[in-house]
Order: structure tokens, then sequence, then C-alpha cells
């Protein structure tokens, strides 16, 4: 049976539609966005809390659940745990709406039907067809994290924002409007030295894990770490032939498995600086921020994001 985000978003709302306070403007007052993360390998939330004040933004925070166990919700055929989980952690909470970052494509231009990674457009359109509501926000994984990178100061723009997962998420943040330019690792043209030629998650997504479990299982972590690191350059180093991005971050929960230092010193005079931002927030957070832009301030997220093609 195919694993349906369709599926999910429905049971999601589902769940909500008992409890969700509904809002189609927002005036003085306390409002509260589900943000959930429905990535390859596993689902997370968190509560984004914020106040608005004559109209404007005065306060934001990210309430995240104590004493959860994330291995519990690895995998798709455990979907149905994140959903009791989510029930009992939201049962008395106040929401306002509904903020999804899913490990989907940018987009797909052949695709008519709902698929398990599906493109945010067609199921925005789906699941609005299927439930009759609108304020409900999808993004890709890769543009909810760059939301919540927006305002880094420190940082050269352009910025390229890789999150390393179960596949790799990819998105530009240029200096000016679009703010973001997500696209598909595919646009590198470079083949890997001992000569792959696979996609960019075949080369540092979830298979190369498997299979270095597999045939080196003597490895210790440094030792894998090192080969993740190697190949997390690789990428970064080809796409710069491609893009002219100034500073690098780096998202998702196999920043873990980078070695920082060795990555810098690989990356040294080729980028201004790179940042790795470790934890669940980011993502859960940009797609949050995201939301407020789309149903608060009333901004069209097409006027910020663009694909690049």
């Amino acid at each position: 049976m195919e694993f349906s985000p369709v599926d999910q978003v429905v049971k999601l709302w589902e769940l909500l539609n008992k409890i969700i306070t509904r809002s189609t403007s927002f005036t003085d007052g306390d409002y509260s966005i589900l943000c959930v993360e429905i990535g390859h390998m596993r689902s997370k939330a968190a509560l984004l809390k914020f106040k608005i004040q004559e109209h404007r933004l005065q306060s934001l925070k990210i309430d995240e659940p104590q004493n959860k166990n994330s291995e519990e919700f690895f995998g798709e055929n455990n979907f149905e745990n994140f959903l009791s989980w989510l029930n009992e952690w939201i049962e008395n909470q106040s929401i306002n709406g509904l903020a999804l970052s899913l490990g989907c494509q940018v987009y797909n231009k052949t695709a008519t039907t709902p698929k398990y990674w599906e493109w945010p457009e067609e199921l925005s359109r789906i699941i609005h067809d299927k439930l009759g509501i609108s304020n409900i926000l999808l993004l890709n994984d890769a543009v909810s994290f760059a939301f919540n990178c927006l305002n880094q100061k420190k940082l050269k723009k352009p910025i390229l924002c890789l999150t390393l997962g179960g596949g790799i998420g990819c998105a530009v943040i240029t200096k000016k409007t679009p703010y973001i330019l997500p696209f598909e690792g595919e646009v590198i043209a470079r083949k890997w030295p001992n000569g792959f030629e696979g996609n960019i998650h075949i080369l540092a997504g979830q298979p190369f894990f498997n299979w270095i479990e597999k045939e080196h299982p003597d490895y210790n972590q440094t030792q894998k770490n090192k080969l993740y690191t190697e190949r997390i350059y690789w990428i970064i180093d080809s796409l710069k032939e491609k893009l002219q991005f100034q500073s690098v971050i780096l998202g998702g929960g196999r920043t873990s498995s980078i070695d920082e230092l060795q990555l810098q010193q690989y990356l040294q005079g080729k980028i201004y600086k790179i940042k790795i931002r470790e934890g669940i927030k980011p993502a859960l957070l940009g797609v949050g921020q995201a939301w407020i832009e789309r149903f608060v301030y009333e901004q069209s997220i097409t006027d910020l994001v663009r694909r690049l093609d």
C-alpha cells in the first residue's frame, strides 16, 4: 500500500478539527500554530506561539515536546503512533492553523496524481479540494529551513541551504526578492571521483548510511563521519560550479554526522562562511514563520519563493 502524504495530512486535520480555533483574520490576541515536519525518516512537531498587537507581530516562541523519543516515530509505518502521541500532546491546546514541512520534491512537471513525495502546489490543491479549507500551508522541507535562515545577518548572501536527512534538500537565499530559490540536486553535473553517477540523495542520503553499515561494519563513528563529510563537501563544491553562493548553512538530523572542522578545511578559500544548525527547530520554525507571512500578513509565498529551473 502506497504511503501518501495526502492521507497523512487528512488524518492530521481530522485530529485537529476537534480543537482548532478557526480564524480567517488575525487581530489583537495570542495565537498558536501547529508545525509538523513529515520527513523521509521521521515525523516531528512543535507549537509556534505568537502575539499580534495592533496588527503587528510582538512576540514569537516555539514550544517543543518534552521527553519524546523521536525514534518512536521512525519510518513511514509508525505515522499512526505519531498521530496518537500528537493527540495527547495538543489535547488541551488552542490551535489556529497547521503548517507542514514535507520531504517532497521541489516540483514535478509531469505528475497529475498524488504520490508519496508529491510537490507542494499539487498537495495543497488536493487537500483543499478534499477538506474544503485553505489555512493549511505546505512547504518543501528545504524551503522551510531556508525561511528560518533568512535573517542571518553575519553571513554573506547568496546563501546555500542544505537539509541533510533521508534525502538532501536544496535552496538558495538570494540578495533580493524572490528570497528563496529551491532546486533539485540533479543540477550537479560532475561525477563523484569513484565513478558514481547517481543523484545526491543516494550519494549522501539514507542510502549512504545503509551502504556503510553493510560494507564497512567495522568502521567507528569517526571513520563514518569522515566519509560522509567528504561527500557533503563534494556536493557543496559541485554546486558552487553552478550557483554563485557566498555562504552555506546546513541543517537536518544528519548534521550530527558532519566533521565540522574537516568541512571547514575542505572549503577554505572557496566560501565566506559555513554554519551548521542542529536540532529540530529550524525547519519547524521556518514553516511556522512562512505560515504567519501567508495568513497574518497576507503575503503571497510565491512572491518569496521561486523555482530555480
